[in-house]
């Protein structure tokens, strides 16, 4: 009767080893399961973009079914901190011909469109103006600036056919 008040040694080894490695499972596994996901950085979301509108740019567009552009009249601004120079530029906005309505739309907006692009471009600075990389920058902001007020389509790019600083 004594020898069953007892736990057997075998069996407290086995529970002790079961616990041992159950412990070392716990350690191992479940900080890395807990661990949080490296974000995304903004950078590698905008380059991904990026890369995604070269690809784009780098495929030959047919101009006489899928895309036409808008010739725009002549633009004249002084860049803000050059009141004795300034800035002639000729645009032209690339559609998809798709979309039908967007050239009459365009038109009849052409007084408020022009008036927001020269609000934008006598903003800057002739420094500014004045370097290559910006002109991306400014294509971006003025296809942003024409898009924000078209309801019938939009366009999908800014085309310089002119750009001189005097």
């Amino acid at each position: 009767m004594a020898n069953r008040d007892k736990p057997d040694l075998k069996i407290i080894i086995i529970i002790l080893v079961a616990n041992i490695l159950f412990s070392l499972v716990l350690w191992l596994i479940v900080p890395r399961m807990l661990k949080p996901k490296k974000p995304v950085a903004k950078k590698d979301i905008q380059q991904e973009k990026i890369d995604k509108e070269k690809d784009e740019a780098a495929k030959p567009k047919d101009y006489f079914t899928e895309y036409a552009v808008i010739p725009w009249e002549d633009i004249v601004v002084n860049p803000q901190d050059a009141s004795d120079r300034y800035l002639l530029i000729k645009l032209g906005f690339e559609y998809k011909l798709a979309d039908k309505k967007l050239p009459d739309e365009i038109k009849n907006k052409t007084v408020l469109l022009t008036d927001r692009i020269n609000s934008y471009l006598s903003e800057k600075k002739l420094e500014e103006l004045a370097r290559n990389d910006f002109r991306e920058v400014m294509r971006q902001d003025i296809n942003f600036i024409v898009n924000e007020l078209l309801k019938e389509g939009k366009i999908t790019k800014v085309l310089f056919s002119q750009y001189v600083i005097q």
